[in-house]
């Protein structure tokens, strides 16, 4: 089977496009063992998304990784939550009940805090995209999620 020709609006650096949700169906990803046990010292990855399927898969794959990951339902478990001093790079959907991750990102600035963010969305547009990285965002990727993306995201996230 050969390969499909893909487009990508994910707004990192270029890379191919590998399915977040992998580590669900128990695959693992080249040179990046699934042991969700190791962290590296760049402290936690937050992850905020309604959908229970997208936020489980995002936060396996963040462990594959090596890094620590917590998850949110919402924005609003989130700052409630206690996490966001400890966080080091937030990942948050754009479409959610309540508060969006846009709205989310103008809240965290508005009071005080400077945490790298990256805005995932599966509708992703011209205007939202301007509208997080005109607020500050690391990253924006679209679903399904760019592994190689996403760690090119999470690295520049992490050298702030």
């Amino acid at each position: 089977m050969s390969p499909v020709e893909r487009h990508y609006t994910n707004v990192c650096p270029d890379y191919l496009f590998v399915g977040a949700t992998w580590p669900l169906i128990g695959a693992t990803f080249p040179g990046a063992p699934l042991t969700g046990t190791s962290t590296l010292t760049h402290g936690t990855i937050s992850i905020v998304d309604d959908d229970a399927w997208s936020r489980r898969g995002l936060g396996d794959l963040i462990q594959s990784l090596g890094y620590t990951a917590r998850t949110f339902a919402s924005a609003e478990e989130f700052v409630e939550s206690g996490s966001i001093e400890d966080t080091s790079c937030l990942i948050t959907d754009l479409w959610m009940p309540g508060l969006s991750g846009l709205q989310l990102q103008s809240r965290l600035r508005d009071e005080g805090h400077h945490i790298p963010l990256i805005v995932m969305t599966a509708y992703p547009t011209k205007n939202h995209r301007e509208q997080a990285f005109a607020g500050g965002a690391t990253g924006f990727l679209s679903k399904p999620l760019d592994e190689e993306a996403l760690v090119a995201c999470l690295a520049r996230a992490l050298k702030e």
